[in-house]
């Protein structure tokens, strides 16, 4: 019951589609969103990757002079039965090499749920990527809905340090919740 969101750090799709396939339809999600998904408008077509029941968003890493680097980019399915817009979001404030794609999703009887998919390049300082996460989180409030962040900020939250600290206040400042309660690559980092 609910509204269902996964996220993953797929670090390329290419090799892991059947698997994707299967879990949205096990799981029944209302909203799959993928980070480091490695697509190429140039190699590969949207309808290469489409999943019956669902619209598919894409977006492919695109750097400060708009040309396409080897990584990145997002996807976001969404059920079919809802309808989403995309919301554009003001590149100038988004890290160099880093992403956030954002999608408002109409739910039926109810405020519309945006959707907000995020790549924090690890070698962006914390200081950066603080700046950028409290404008976006301005920015997500002016919308008017209520607002899920996910995927892959880089961030190392089990290490206490000054950054830690000050990304833990910014979530309590904007009423955000961290679900992560674990180590999620090789015994570090939960964000």
């Amino acid at each position: 019951k609910g509204f269902k969101v996964c996220h993953v750090n797929i670090n390329s799709i290419r090799n892991k589609f059947d698997n994707v396939v299967e879990l949205i339809q096990q799981a029944n999600l209302d909203v799959f969103a993928f980070t480091e998904t490695k697509l190429e408008a140039s190699r590969d077509l949207d309808t290469m990757y489409g999943i019956d029941g669902y619209y598919m968003y894409s977006f492919d890493r695109i750097t400060d002079n708009s040309t396409f680097i080897n990584g990145g980019g997002s996807l976001i399915y969404v059920k079919s039965k809802f309808s989403a817009e995309i919301i554009e979001f003001p590149s100038t404030l988004i890290p160099r090499n880093s992403e956030c794609s954002i999608l408002k999703v109409s739910v039926t009887n109810s405020k519309p749920l945006t959707i907000v998919t995020v790549y924090n390049h690890p070698k962006v300082s914390a200081e950066i990527f603080l700046r950028f996460f409290t404008e976006l989180n301005m920015f997500l409030l002016s919308l008017n809905s209520e607002f899920i962040i996910c995927g892959d900020f880089n961030f190392d939250l089990l290490k206490k340090t000054t950054a830690t600290f000050k990304l833990l206040h910014l979530l309590k400042e904007f009423n955000l919740w961290q679900f992560i309660d674990g180590p999620t690559f090789d015994g570090i980092s939960l964000l």
